[in-house]
């Protein structure tokens, strides 16, 4: 698939779309996490899925934990931040109490987690005014309880309209919340194999770097027009190849900031990746652009495997 586009200055470049690059690139990924090989093989590599101390799986508590942990996960280290919402919840004793405190409250909840607000963008971006708006939101419309969000439709378009209806929830971070929900059972949907999965600045990444994705001319892009493309790419590759969603989006998560970010050839073929990139674009830190015509992966052949 060809579309042309056009930047703001009026110059026109080209997306190219390899659809079955695609679905071999989803199934080796996928496989990879199915079999549990490293990074897979640890429990924790996937940090929404840890649950808080006392937290049952499926309960009322893990719903809650989610919903405000997705909706602060952006541009920050997810292992440390999904560790600060757990020791969030920890601190307030019953997560449940989050919902009823006043400002006052929730900063001093969050001045007794250190670090939950920095960013990798720099600032510290406490959310506590946000949190204020999608509780008030929460138990207004869906009776405290965000289960309720995926209550009296099976549509995951219109789950995740709901979602993003709440503040700082974007469509990515719409899409994280359906998938973890769907994966607990809290969304049961009228084809399991039909929703959207968060394009990230791995899932982009990874995408041009292993030919799934080629603009033409190389060039600095911004990411926020190739998302979609990529987004409905994929989304149409798990309904017809019968993939499932959430493991092609942990897979590649996890392969993108656990294996990619270390930039180098040598670890990719220790960790016995499948995926063959040819480059590792560079990408500035927030995310908003990325930079065809600059590879950061250091070519150095692995010592551990015959070439």
């Amino acid at each position: 698939m060809e579309i042309t586009l056009k930047k703001k200055t009026g110059e026109e470049y080209k997306i190219i779309l390899d659809k079955q690059r695609g679905i071999d690139i989803s199934r080796k990924a996928v496989k990879m996490l199915q079999d549990k090989k490293p990074p897979f093989d640890k429990p924790e590599v996937i940090p929404e899925m840890i649950l808080p101390t006392g937290v049952g799986f499926g309960s009322l508590e893990q719903a809650l934990f989610l919903f405000y942990a997705v909706g602060m996960d952006s541009s920050r280290n997810a292992a440390d931040l999904y560790k600060g919402v757990r020791e969030m919840v920890w601190e307030a004793k019953d997560v449940k109490k989050i919902l009823a405190m006043d400002e006052d409250e929730l900063s001093n909840l969050f001045d007794n987690v250190m670090g939950l607000g920095e960013s990798r963008t720099g600032g510290h971006d406490t959310p506590v005014k946000t949190l204020l708006q999608n509780n008030k939101m929460l138990i207004g419309e869906y009776g405290a309880d965000p289960r309720n969000i995926c209550k009296a439709t099976n549509d995951p378009d219109e789950i995740i309209e709901r979602i993003r209806k709440f503040e700082q929830y974007g469509f990515g971070k719409a899409a994280l919340l359906l998938k973890n929900y769907v994966k607990i059972g809290f969304a049961q949907l009228k084809d399991p194999f039909d929703y959207p999965i968060k394009v990230d600045r791995h899932v982009l990444r990874m995408s041009l770097g292993t030919g799934v994705l080629t603009i033409v001319p190389e060039g600095t892009y911004r990411t926020e027009r190739l998302i979609p493309y990529l987004r409905k790419l994929y989304r149409e590759i798990c309904r017809e190849e019968r993939i499932n969603p959430a493991e092609l989006d942990d897979s590649q998560w996890v392969i993108g900031s656990k294996i990619c970010v270390k930039r180098r050839l040598s670890y990719c073929q220790t960790m016995e990746c499948p995926l063959e990139c040819r480059i590792h674009a560079k990408m500035d830190k927030k995310g908003s652009y990325i930079y065809t015509t600059k590879n950061r992966r250091e070519e150095i052949p692995s010592l551990f495997k015959n070439e």
